[in-house]
């Protein structure tokens, strides 16, 4: 990603955005994700992500996307651990 695209950073990550990139390109398919976004630095990064892997072949978003700002806040440990719990169940079945 070149220095103008990304350079107030809130856009998806260079690394994340390879990864999802990557994952359309080698249709990757028949896979589970769930998102956890850094909303103070790319807060338009959760949304970029669920979209692009919206294209993949039967590819389960699990879960809501869960926004951190800054640093986890204490509410927002429920958010997380309701994820977790999503991740553990979607194993099961």
């Amino acid at each position: 990603m070149d220095e103008k695209k990304n350079k107030n950073n809130l856009e998806v990550t260079e690394t994340a955005e390879e990864k999802v990139e990557k994952a359309g390109e080698q249709t990757e398919q028949n896979r589970k994700v769930a998102l956890i976004e850094n909303g103070s630095w790319a807060s338009t990064a959760g949304m970029l992500m669920k979209e692009k892997l919206s294209k993949c072949k039967n590819t389960e978003l699990i879960g809501d996307v869960v926004t951190i700002k800054s640093a986890l806040k204490e509410n927002q440990l429920a958010d997380i651990k309701a994820l977790a719990q999503k991740i553990a169940s979607s194993l099961d079945g």
